[in-house]
């Protein structure tokens, strides 16, 4: 769940977005990624309930609706589901390529944190057929706690890293649906994982490299920050705009000069849109945040802003965070009406791109 930053503080920002690494040629396609969440498990079929009783919930208890009791905005047109059932993959898969969508980034956040469903979903993509890629977001590093780190020495966060993306190139990254830049696996890093490693980044990627020549996505935060420190990356993104949303309206977030600043010093640039956010069922939330969907136009003036800054790529917070409420996977209070305007814009950001070829780098 994405809003726990804001309790590390906003001093940290300058210090996050990645000052990057040229991409050395490569090509980028116009893609339209999704942040996408693993973690629902229902006790029917893992056993248990896992996320859909955060915080205390208790999704035995149905009410007369026939909704049961869960921790999130809105309540999912398919009911509870199971993130490792290959029927809920297929579900997913199918209601994504509506969407126009070209991927997932899926949240990770380690070895033994929760099941594993990276391999469920690339093993049902190979066996649909679907042309989705899927890509990892890593969360955490190991043994850290909180958003500094100050539990683990330097050396071990940089070989709990290594020793990560080591098992991710080992088990994922060679599968035809990873999600590569020419032939480089992408890996994205939140926040968090910048924070608890934020003097070693530059270490840990140029490592990294003697095995796998990735392609890494780090998060800025906000579109107001401008890449300050940490080598390598070869990309930034932000995980969701609503703290600015907060402050200022949907016209004033610098889009535009967020990629023309990338771009200017040869970097790619992505940009993410959100239908809206709410956090109000989450009892540990303190500060409540809620941007309203507002019928749709949000999402629409968000994107609109997003396609005339022309990023390389598009991200959507999110396919199915359900506990923000930030998703667009079908609800019972919007039915399919963000798949459907997600399918317009998608189109439209591609078709536009594509009018000026293939972007170089």
């Amino acid at each position: 769940m994405r809003s726990r930053f804001f309790r590390s503080g906003l001093f940290f920002i300058i210090f996050i977005c990645p000052a990057l690494n040229s991409l050395r040629g490569a090509e980028l396609e116009p893609k339209v990624l999704a942040f996408y969440y693993p973690w629902y498990r229902t006790r029917a079929f893992s056993g248990e309930w896992d996320h859909w009783n955060l915080e205390g919930s208790n999704p035995d208890q149905m009410d007369s609706e026939g909704r049961r009791e869960i921790t999130t905005a809105h309540y999912p047109s398919a009911g509870v589901y199971d993130s490792t059932d290959p029927d809920t993959i297929r579900r997913h898969l199918a209601e994504s390529e509506k969407a126009g969508l070209d991927g997932w980034i899926v949240s990770w956040w380690g070895r033994g944190y929760q099941p594993d469903s990276v391999p469920a979903i690339l093993d049902t993509i190979a066996k649909t057929g679907s042309d989705l890629k899927i890509t990892i977001y890593y969360e955490m590093v190991p043994g850290c706690q909180g958003y500094t780190c100050r539990n683990r020495k330097s050396e071990e966060r940089v070989s709990g890293v290594l020793s990560d993306l080591d098992f991710i190139r080992e088990h994922y990254s060679s599968h035809p649906a990873f999600l590569k830049v020419g032939d480089r696996p992408v890996i994205f890093i939140y926040t968090r994982a910048m924070l608890q490693a934020l003097s070693e980044w530059p270490e840990i990627i140029e490592q990294s490299r003697k095995k796998q020549d990735w392609f890494f996505s780090g998060d800025c935060i906000t579109t107001f920050t401008p890449a300050m420190a940490g080598k390598g990356f070869d990309q930034a993104h932000f995980y969701n705009p609503v703290v600015e949303l907060n402050i200022f309206s949907a016209g004033l977030i610098p889009y535009s000069d967020f990629v023309r600043g990338l771009h200017s010093s040869g970097k790619s640039a992505a940009l993410t849109v959100i239908p809206g956010y709410d956090e109000r069922r989450i009892p540990s939330r303190t500060l409540r945040i809620h941007q309203d969907r507002n019928s749709g136009k949000l999402y629409q003036t968000l994107w609109d802003k997003a396609i005339k800054a022309e990023p390389d790529w598009v991200l959507l917070t999110s396919f199915n965070e359900w506990h923000e409420g930030s998703e667009i996977e079908p609800s019972r209070e919007f039915q399919d009406q963000y798949l459907d305007l997600t399918a317009e814009f998608s189109q439209k950001f591609k078709l536009g791109r594509k009018k000026d070829s293939v972007v170089k780098f």
